[in-house]
């Protein structure tokens, strides 16, 4: 899997299209063992196309927030990027999960730009999430 999804990051034989990267989305999840690394194969191919995802509610449900917060918050940075189709609907997995985050103290610089993404899709508790980081 690893090979497959290096040569379509490098368009061999073509290049990842959104819709594509969407379903991939799913094997991150799934992929437990190498979670760490899906996530940067995810942050390296195109941007998904998100319109219908269980992708938040999945990870909300998980111990992946706990156990591997560097790469969630990669991951939740790269899937809340303006242009992957994704609104304000989320907001209610995206905060608790972001507080899940701040909790375990994952990395600060990482959660303030997650926070500021959250921001940008009209997520309520942003800023104090936000400000909860500087507290921590």
């Amino acid at each position: 899997l690893r090979k497959y999804w290096k040569d379509r990051i490098q368009a061999t034989p073509v290049e990842l299209d959104p819709r594509e990267v969407a379903q991939m989305t799913d094997w991150v999840l799934e992929l437990e063992s190498n979670y760490p690394a899906a996530v940067d194969f995810l942050c390296d191919s195109t941007l998904p196309e998100l319109k219908h995802t269980s992708i938040f509610s999945d990870l909300k449900d998980s111990d992946l927030a706990e156990r591997q917060p560097e790469a969630t918050v990669k991951l939740l940075i790269r899937l809340t990027t303006q242009g992957t189709g994704i609104g304000p609907w989320e907001c209610h997995y995206l905060e608790p999960l972001t507080q899940k985050l701040i909790d375990t103290n994952g990395p600060s610089d990482l959660l303030h730009t997650l926070c500021e993404n959250l921001n940008r899709l009209g997520c309520p508790g942003a800023m104090a999430l936000d400000d909860k980081i500087a507290a921590s």
